[in-house]
């Protein structure tokens, strides 16, 4: 059996081998040994001494690899937690650590352990899963692959699915009631609202991307977060937003809300709407787009036409079906306006209402 002795700031792992021999090997740190040990059991009863792993590529510099390649296909935003999770499991293994040692199940078993001490379920699980993806890009890397093996999964636990929450458009309305017009974050709400886009698209969205004499929409590539979406699209916009938009004025090229944070903006505004807040409390600007879906279903609205409109893939359907077929003006057509302004009397009746 292996034992650990401390030895000034290293600790040092002894045993003997499958012939008798005695062997050590000096590990930084008592986790290091102690996963060593597990390593060094584990070979003697299969009948092997333990031999060390080829050094090869550090994992700091698989990560750093991965980002680059990361970052050709993915946005910003998208980027800034694939860099989040990787530098995390970096800090766990250890920056000088090899790529060999750090991609292993009992390591991910190891990290999925350190994660629960901070994270929910499902937060660790997501963590679990982006180191999971790295090291599969490593594997199958031209300049790693030798020196990391093939993805060996970890069984986590199931997680309950949350049933989705979505408000009414009378609610947004609420919420909208709440925002400073003069603001991002009121346009940027007006936006999704009528559109169901993201708000990173809505804020993206420029003045020349509404043609008010066609009353369409244009949805640019470049503002896709989806394979489906990054190919753009065109679509029907409400007759409600052509005239807010109208009435905001701007240049061509001036974005439509602003390139201002609203989320925050946005988040208070639900609290203060006294709307179902919990029910939004971590995407509070997604909610426009779960009502957006969810009250077109309601209203009768065509599945696919709905799933276009938002930018969701259909699967099969959608690589078959000419967007111009789709009753998208019929869909658009089912939103209903606007009915609370911020600052009218009806908004002012409302919260006396709720408050009573």
């Amino acid at each position: 059996m292996a034992t650990i002795t401390k030895r000034g700031d290293t600790y040092l792992v002894r045993w003997y081998g499958v012939h008798g021999d005695r062997r050590a090997r000096s590990c930084p740190t008592r986790r290091s040994a102690e996963q060593l040990g597990r390593s060094v059991e584990e070979e003697k009863a299969n009948g092997r001494d333990w031999e060390p792993p080829r050094t090869g590529a550090r994992l700091e510099d698989v990560v750093s690899a991965y980002l680059k390649h990361v970052a050709r296909a993915k946005r910003p935003k998208t980027l800034e937690t694939y860099s989040y999770q990787a530098l995390s499991f970096v800090a766990f293994v250890g920056t000088d650590e090899s790529a060999a040692n750090a991609f292993s199940r009992r390591t991910m078993g190891d990290y999925y352990d350190d994660l629960g001490a901070r994270m929910t379920e499902s937060s660790r699980q997501q963590y679990i899963q982006a180191a999971q993806r790295l090291w599969e890009w490593a594997h199958d890397s031209d300049e790693f692959g030798d020196d990391v093996g093939r993805v060996r999964t970890l069984e986590m636990r199931g997680i309950d699915a949350t049933p989705t929450v979505a408000p009414t458009w009378a609610e947004c309305d609420r919420c909208i009631a709440e925002l400073d017009p003069k603001t991002g974050a009121y346009r940027a709400a007006i936006l999704m609202r009528y559109t169901g886009l993201r708000v990173s698209q809505a804020c993206g969205l420029v003045f020349a991307d509404l043609d008010t004499t066609a009353k369409t929409l244009r949805i640019r590539g470049e503002l896709g977060k989806t394979n489906a979406e990054r190919a753009g699209r065109i679509m029907p916009a409400s007759p409600h937003l052509v005239s807010a938009v109208t009435s905001w004025g701007g240049q061509p090229t001036d974005r439509i809300a602003g390139a201002q944070q609203v989320e925050n903006a946005i988040r208070l505004a639900w609290t203060k709407s006294g709307v179902r807040v919990e029910a939004y409390a971590k995407r509070p600007d997604h909610a426009f787009r779960k009502a957006f879906v969810s009250e077109l279903h309601r209203a009768g609205a065509d599945s696919d036409a709905v799933e276009y409109l938002v930018g969701h893939s259909s699967g099969i359907r959608g690589v078959y079906t000419d967007p111009s077929a789709l009753p998208l003006a019929s869909a658009v057509a089912l939103v209903s306006p606007i009915r609370i302004t911020a600052g009218s009397d009806n908004v002012v009746a409302l919260r006396k209402r709720t408050t009573s």
